[in-house]
């Protein structure tokens, strides 16, 4: 049986979202920004910047040459995810095989749909129309028999692009190298010197000569390059999010006041994760009391280790608080949870010693209640605990 995979994407995301915040700017040029280095990157443009001739990943400097007019927002994660949930709720309610790829995009297999919702065109009229009516946002979708494709196919700047079983070839060969994900920059500059820069010349190289040429990705660039995919969507929506809060007994005006709750609340997030055998990818912070937008932080790995999650929250903390801020409450998200066990070196030592040591502390906290005991490294010098 053939499958129908979907996937959406919200068209310059980051940047629609803050033109509709203000929509005087709907029709300016507008670029969203990360920090990085000593100024910071393009990460969003609006259709109005990319008129001009700005692409993500430019820096700020270059999009400022481009258009000295350019308005820049700084990112706003918190509000993009919560735009992002509004329409994974749209989306949900045609499959339950529903998986975000990264903001602004998901999957969905909605093979199993048809009965209900009438064939693949049918059914993304609908979501158009959903979408535009709690929205209002540009979006396009792809549809194929495998992620592969459809992702492909939602890049393509119409509004719906379906690849139907038996023109993968058709539909991928008139298209760059570029178009594969597996294709980076190097080895398109390599495919160029060898005068392949169409996937249908790709496609007619044989496995072992991409193999010799690129190791192991050559096998899958081949595969890719022929349409194949077999790669399930999986139900990741919704997605379980671990939170703490914490209210502060006054108002903390100094970095290092919050800084001496963090390590408990850590050790106690973390303990939380590891009971549901769950590694976090992201972090969010956000302090209330002053007018301060949450922060971010995207784990290099996965990981349930105490040391790095408050090592994270501090950086986040100075990021956010200078001195003379007011706080009296902190808020923390746990995101992006996978299944499986940390394999991050912390300052304990070998990995094996200290996950006995945590379930230790697990069972203990389960017996004698929370904050009855901390690793070391977890305590602050007025917490009355157990050192082990």
């Amino acid at each position: 049986m053939d499958r129908h995979i979907l996937h959406i994407r919200l068209n310059k995301f980051f940047a629609t979202v803050e033109q509709h915040r203000q929509p005087n700017l709907r029709d300016k040029p507008l670029i969203v920004t990360e920090p990085r280095g000593s100024g910071g990157v393009v990460i969003s443009a609006s259709k109005e910047a990319a008129k001009l001739g700005i692409n993500e990943g430019d820096s700020v400097r270059q999009a400022q040459r481009i258009c000295p007019d350019v308005m820049l927002f700084r990112s706003d994660h918190s509000t993009y995810r919560l735009v992002f949930g509004i329409l994974l709720d749209i989306l949900i309610q045609f499959t339950p095989l529903l998986e975000p790829d990264g903001l602004g995009s998901a999957y969905m297999d909605i093979t199993a749909s048809e009965a209900l919702f009438g064939e693949p065109s049918q059914l993304c009229a609908k979501i158009i129309s959903e979408v535009s009516a709690r929205l209002d946002m540009p979006l396009t979708i792809g549809c194929a028999p495998n992620k592969l494709l459809a992702k492909i196919a939602s890049g393509r700047g119409k509004w719906f692009v379906r690849v139907r079983p038996g023109n993968e070839a058709a539909f991928l060969d008139p298209l760059p190298v570029s178009s594969l994900e597996a294709v980076t920059g190097k080895i398109e500059r390599r495919l160029s010197e060898l005068g392949v820069t169409r996937i249908g010349e790709l496609s007619r190289i044989g496995e072992p000569v991409m193999v010799r040429q690129f190791g192991p990705a050559g096998s899958v660039i081949h595969r890719q390059a022929a349409g194949v995919d077999f790669s399930p969507v999986k139900a990741g929506y919704p997605a379980e999010v671990i939170i703490a809060e914490h209210t502060f007994p006054c108002f903390l005006k100094e970095p290092v006041e919050v800084e001496a709750y963090i390590k408990p609340v850590a050790a106690d997030l973390t303990g939380r994760l590891r009971k549901k055998n769950l590694l976090a990818g992201e972090i969010m912070l956000t302090l209330e009391g002053s007018q301060m937008q949450p922060a971010c932080f995207k784990f290099k790995n996965p990981t349930c280790s105490s040391y790095s999650i408050a090592h994270a929250l501090n950086r986040l903390l100075r990021s956010l608080m200078e001195a003379g801020t007011e706080v009296h409450k902190m808020r923390i998200e746990l995101c992006g949870l996978t299944s499986g066990e940390s394999f991050q070196l912390t300052l304990m030592g070998e990995n094996k010693r200290a996950s006995r040591l945590n379930r230790v502390i697990d069972i203990l906290a389960d017996r004698f209640g929370e904050g009855v005991v901390f690793a070391a490294n977890a305590l602050r010098s007025n917490h009355k605990s157990t050192v082990i």
